[in-house]
């Protein structure tokens, strides 16, 4: 996980992509709500693929007991990521 400023157009183009080779493109980008930085989240080839369904449970019990918008989180992740996110997260 690596906090990245996406303000800096070529810089941050050039460590995506970066971030890309080396964890295989399962890359997940979170971008943080009314700012201009961007959350990249990269796994490990030998990380298993998590369900949306568990994800959305876990991120329900995370929001009620820490009451931070984790199930935002998700539904950002979802919406941001595109047909990178089958490589990481099943349906």
């Amino acid at each position: 996980m690596i906090n990245l400023w996406a303000t800096r157009n070529e810089q941050f183009k050039q460590l995506t992509w970066n971030l890309g080779t080396t964890f295989n493109w399962k890359v997940l980008f979170l971008p943080v709500r009314g700012r201009g930085n961007v959350i990249a989240i990269a796994f490990a080839e030998s990380v298993d693929t998590y369900s949306m369904k568990v994800l959305r449970a876990r991120a329900k019990q995370l929001d009620e007991q820490y009451q931070i918008e984790f199930i935002d989180f998700i539904k950002d992740i979802k919406r941001n990521n595109g047909s990178v996110l089958k490589r990481v997260i099943k349906a």
